[in-house]
C-alpha cells in the first residue's frame, strides 16, 4: 500500500500547442531515461494538429504519462502542471526539447541525493544546433543580465511554496522573473552541476518574443532585489554599474562607500 501512495521523485511537465511534428521526439528522450521514477504531465492547450493522437498513442505503453487538456497560455500550463503534480522535484520541457542522454535523470537524482536540502538544481543545456553551450553557474548579476534556460533547472516542489508560482503578468519571461525571486531568496539552497541536462531547440515562445520584463527589467528586478535583501542589492547595484564613463565611475564609487558602511554597521 504504501509503495502504491509512493510519490514519484520527478515530475517532468510538458505546456504544448500544435507540437505534432515534435512532441514524439521529446517523449521518447524521456521514457528511454535509465531512471524510471517520474511522472511526465502533458498540458495541451486545445491542440488542432494531431498532438493528442500522438499523446494518446504513447499513454498507451506508458503509465507514467498524463495528458490535461485546458486553453492556457504557456505560464498558466506550467502553474497547472504545478497544483497537478506529484513529484519531489519538478522539470519544464518544451515539447520541441530533448534530454541529452539516457543518463540525465540519473545524474540529477544522484547531485540531488548528495546536496543535502537542495532546493534548486541546474545545470547546461546545448542550443538546438549542438554547437552553444549554455551556460555554466549565475549569480544574481549574471541572471539580472541573462536568464537560465528552464530546460536545465529541476525545482523541489517547496520552491513553490516559498516563492509563489510563475507571475502570468510576464507572458513571455515569466521563467526569468520567476529565477530572479528564487535567487534572491536567501532561505533557498541553489546548485549549479556540471551536467548537460537537455538540447533546446532555440525555436521556443521566448526565442522569438518580449514582454514588459526586457523594458522594465531594472526596475523590476532591483526592486526584488532590494526587498530581499539589503546587501545584495548593493551589491548587484555594484557590478551593473562598472563602465567607463566618468559620471558612471562617480556613482560606482558612491555605492561601494555606501555598500562599505551598509556591510560595517550590519557587523556590528
Amino acid at each position: 500500500m504504501g509503495e502504491m501512495n509512493k510519490k514519484p521523485f520527478f515530475s517532468i511537465i510538458i505546456p504544448v500547442l500544435n507540437g505534432e511534428e515534435t512532441i514524439g521526439n521529446c517523449l521518447e528522450s524521456i521514457l528511454n531515461q535509465d531512471f524510471k521514477d517520474y511522472e511526465v504531465l502533458i498540458i495541451d492547450s486545445l491542440s488542432t494538429d494531431g498532438t493528442i493522437k500522438t499523446v494518446n498513442e504513447f499513454i498507451r505503453t506508458s503509465t507514467s504519462l498524463k495528458l490535461f487538456i485546458i486553453k492556457s497560455s504557456i505560464y498558466e500550463a506550467m502553474n497547472y502542471g504545478i497544483k497537478e503534480s506529484n513529484g519531489q522535484y519538478l522539470y519544464f520541457m518544451g515539447c520541441d526539447d530533448i534530454l541529452f542522454n539516457n543518463q540525465v535523470l540519473n545524474s540529477v537524482a544522484l547531485s540531488i541525493q548528495d546536496t543535502l536540502g537542495v532546493h534548486i538544481v541546474y545545470g547546461n543545456v546545448l542550443f538546438g544546433n549542438g554547437t552553444r553551450l549554455y551556460d555554466g553557474a549565475f549569480t544574481l548579476t549574471k541572471l539580472y543580465h541573462r536568464n537560465i534556460c528552464h530546460q536545465s533547472m529541476f525545482y523541489s516542489k517547496a520552491v513553490f511554496d516559498i516563492v509563489g508560482f510563475y507571475d502570468r503578468t510576464y507572458f513571455v519571461h515569466a521563467d526569468w522573473h520567476f529565477n530572479f525571486r528564487c535567487f534572491s531568496t536567501s532561505s533557498l539552497n541553489i546548485a549549479y552541476v556540471n551536467h548537460l541536462i537537455a538540447i533546446y531547440s532555440g525555436n521556443g515562445f521566448s526565442t522569438k518574443n518580449v514582454d514588459s520584463l526586457i523594458a522594465h527589467r531594472n526596475e523590476i528586478f532591483m526592486a526584488i532585489a532590494k526587498k530581499a535583501d539589503i546587501k545584495q542589492y548593493l551589491k548587484l547595484n555594484l557590478d551593473i554599474r562598472k563602465t567607463k564613463r566618468l559620471l558612471d565611475k562617480m556613482k560606482y564609487i558612491y555605492f561601494v562607500l555606501l555598500f562599505c558602511l551598509v556591510f560595517v554597521f550590519r557587523r556590528r
